[in-house]
């Protein structure tokens, strides 16, 4: 059992769950609903592509089985970019290849169809210590600021430092991506849905109100190279 703080990891975590049948999905909320105050329950990947990119998601959970759509596909292309996000598979799919297929993706739990909620809650608990152990719950810049991973708040001296939709991305996709520089056109890709109508303008001046809300030396600026944030053990 969860002690009282991953019971917090969790309560604060954002879940995004697929699934395409009607009654599975309300039930399966119902139980989810239990562990996190954040739920966004669809029932399609084209909805879950529109959810994934307007919010920030701690953990998924989905179906890969779909009447015109392909719920392997979604979660590899999800990976490229977000090798980190803690995924629970949810499916009645046996064979062989599709498991193998599915393991690729680093899954906390491939769960088969009809599930049991004691396993449901198991995946749960790993998903909030692999959060917990990866480190990344809060993130301590200099002067004092934390930033909350988990709850998307930046916070000094216990006062709430604003952080606009983009911003959060940005810091996000930063701390995802931590051990990398990133370029321009990458940051781009990774922040913006529709990346080419983001001018330069716009994305200097998301990266300068970063840099003034958690710390001018905390985003470091490697030349002709890129960005990469400036911190120890994130």
């Amino acid at each position: 059992m969860l002690n009282n703080f991953h019971e917090k990891v969790l309560k604060t975590s954002s879940i995004l769950y697929i699934e395409e049948n009607h009654l599975f999905n309300k039930n399966v909320t119902k139980a989810l609903q239990l562990k996190s105050d954040t739920i966004f329950s669809v029932s399609s990947i084209k909805d879950a592509v529109e959810i994934y990119n307007n919010n920030p998601i701690d953990i998924i959970i989905s179906d890969i089985t779909f009447k015109n759509e392909n719920g392997l596909k979604f979660l590899r292309t999800l990976r490229k970019t977000n090798k980190y996000i803690p995924i629970i598979i949810i499916s009645a799919q046996k064979e062989t290849a599709i498991l193998l297929e599915a393991m690729k993706l680093n899954l906390i739990d491939y769960i088969l169809k009809p599930i049991d909620l004691g396993l449901l809650r198991s995946a749960l608990v790993r998903a909030g210590l692999y959060i917990w152990e990866s480190g990344r719950y809060e993130i301590r810049f200099p002067n004092n600021i934390i930033y909350n991973i988990r709850q998307k708040s930046l916070m000094q001296n216990e006062e709430e430092i604003s952080l606009t939709f983009y911003e959060l991305r940005m810091l996000d996709v930063l701390i995802y991506n931590k051990q990398y520089i990133l370029n321009k056109e990458e940051l781009k890709d990774l922040v913006w849905e529709n990346s080419y109508d983001v001018s330069d303008t716009a994305f200097k001046s998301l990266i300068n109100r970063l840099r003034t809300k958690i710390g001018k030396t905390s985003l470091k600026n490697v030349a002709s190279t890129g960005y990469i944030l400036n911190i120890k053990d994130v």
